[in-house]
């Protein structure tokens, strides 16, 4: 061998890349590996605990989407929702006159709480209990910022967060008390975290670690596989987008709707030939205050949102309940609508009812007050309801211009059309359980390109980066709505298995074969 092949060799040889890289070895620790692999087991299991009340999109953003997601030990568990003394602290009596039923909140000067405490309402207080509280049930504090006195209550943390507190009825009589409850906190590495961890412990062992050369060719092709497993999955929770697309039979549609997110769009149908439309996004919406568009004639002030609320139809306008009592024009006025804001469900079967309280004013002045609500199944259902049916596009008129009003799940609008020309489904025998749905659709094209497709179960459409898939049907209606997803990185999981696969068949094939020589020489 000359000496150019054996200093090649050498740059190549594993000792070398130890000296060259050794800040890396204590990343490459078999321990590191093991521990990374236990936390992840951990993770799943408290995240499985945590799909009962969080459902699965919330415990899969707030532990498998996150650096560090935050346990609170169950109260359901061993030694769980007892009281710390020492630890729980006691906020009370606060009297019946310091209960604001106009604005829900309490006031105890200097309560020392913050958005997010919890507090049990103790059954410890003189006279009748608040309306709209129930005794020895927790809660979860509202704190406005620079208050050190008043404090509102939500029914759980997350609405808490989101500042939607409990509609108090009745602030009762006597005195009332509060248990801070003492939380341990469990911080928990997340998903983004670990997932990290483990593709920088796999790449420092690859490097630093394993021998490159034919005899551990497959190990090496495994563990690359593995990587990109890995890498695949944290690119999809970051950027996959979910969204769903209905389409009535003989019509076509050119928008898909997100699963979870709304938006306030507002319509110019002046021209019956051209339609101007202004959406603001929930980003904007949360964030609340005065809006303003150069293509509006009018400003928009946010007075409250929710991504969820009960609502009902109240006996008469003096007794509608929360954010709806501000409400004097549209359909929140005529129909008498009470609204409970409530934190958004993450569930599988959710029906998340958005809500927006707006006011619109221009140079003038006010315009008045409106309560738009978004149906999660598409703002055309409110036209089942003939009180509320104007939901689905409230009207305005403004200096001789007619505009519509909705708050509608967040659109985005599709360079090609999608037209159903059939569905079909199909039973198991004998009974009422569909094993298959049949779309029919045809893919309209700029240029007059049209694409025929049949979409069904476990066979999606796929087109321009996007696909397809069935998702509900409802033959008697004639309607299909499809589940579509765009992951840019759905590819990689493919790949990653034919690499693990090629270098498993690699490994036991380079063994097999040495054990048959063997075997040969032996017997000769």
């Amino acid at each position: 061998m000359s000496n150019k092949q054996t200093k090649t060799k050498s740059l190549w040889a594993l000792s070398h890349r130890k000296k060259l890289l050794p800040w890396l070895a204590p990343l490459a620790s078999l321990r590191l590996t093991l521990a990374l692999l236990s936390l992840s087991m951990v993770l799943i299991f408290i995240a499985t605990l945590e799909q009962v009340k969080l459902g699965i999109r919330g415990a899969q953003a707030e532990y498998f989407e996150s650096l560090v997601g935050i346990w609170n030990y169950p109260d359901e568990f061993w030694g769980g929702g007892k009281i710390i003394p020492g630890l729980d602290k006691e906020i009370g009596p606060v009297k019946s006159y310091d209960v604001k039923t106009e604005n829900d909140s309490f006031w105890f000067k200097d309560h020392g709480l913050e958005t997010g405490d919890e507090l049990l309402y103790l059954d410890e207080g003189s006279g009748k209990a608040i309306d709209g509280l129930s005794r020895n049930v927790r809660y979860f504090a509202i704190v406005e910022e620079d208050s050190n006195h008043l404090f509102k209550l939500a029914t759980d943390k997350s609405s808490a967060n989101a500042k939607i507190a409990v509609s108090i009825k009745d602030s009762g009589s006597g005195e009332h008390k509060f248990l801070k409850v003492f939380r341990f906190p469990f911080p928990i590495p997340g998903g983004y975290l670990l997932g990290g961890l483990l593709i920088v412990n796999l790449t420092a062992a690859f490097i630093v670690r394993f021998q490159w050369s034919v005899r551990k060719f497959g190990i090496q092709l495994i563990h690359l596989g593995i990587i990109m497993l890995l890498v695949g999955q944290l690119v999809t929770q970051a950027i996959q987008e979910e969204s769903r697309m209905q389409i009535n039979k003989g019509e076509s549609s050119n928008y898909i709707e997100r699963f979870h997110g709304v938006e306030l769009a507002l319509t110019d149908v002046t021209d019956p030939n051209q339609e101007t439309v202004v959406s603001i996004p929930q980003k904007l919406l949360e964030k609340g205050g005065n809006i303003s568009y150069a293509d509006l004639p009018f400003k928009i002030k946010v007075k409250s949102f929710g991504p969820n609320c009960d609502f009902d139809v109240a006996s008469s306008k003096d007794k509608r309940e929360g954010p709806g009592k501000e409400v004097d024009q549209g359909v929140g006025y005529s129909a008498n609508l009470s609204i409970k804001p409530k934190s958004e469900d993450y569930s599988s079967e959710a029906m998340n009812f958005g809500y927006l309280v707006f006011e619109l004013s221009d140079e003038t002045g006010e315009l008045g007050t409106w309560l738009a609500l978004a149906h999660p199944a598409g703002n055309h259902w409110w036209k089942e309801s003939p009180k509320l049916a104007d939901l689905a596009f409230q009207p305005i008129r403004h200096k001789g211009k007619l505009w519509g009003v909705s708050l509608r799940a967040q659109r985005e609008y599709l360079p090609y059309s999608i037209e159903l020309l059939g569905i079909a489904n199909e039973f198991y025998q004998g009974t009422e359980t569909p094993f298959n749905f049949e779309s029919d659709v045809l893919i309209k094209m700029e240029g007059n390109e049209n694409r025929r497709a049949l979409v069904y179960m476990n066979t999606p459409l796929r087109h321009e980066g996007k696909t397809f898939y069935q998702y509900q049907m409802n033959k008697a209606a004639d309607y299909t709505v499809f589940q579509v997803i765009r992951n840019p990185s759905w590819l990689v999981p493919y790949l990653a298995c034919i690499i693990v696969s090629i270098g498993l068949l690699w490994q036991f094939g380079f063994h097999l074969v040495r054990f048959l020589r063997k075997n040969s020489l032996q017997k000769a």
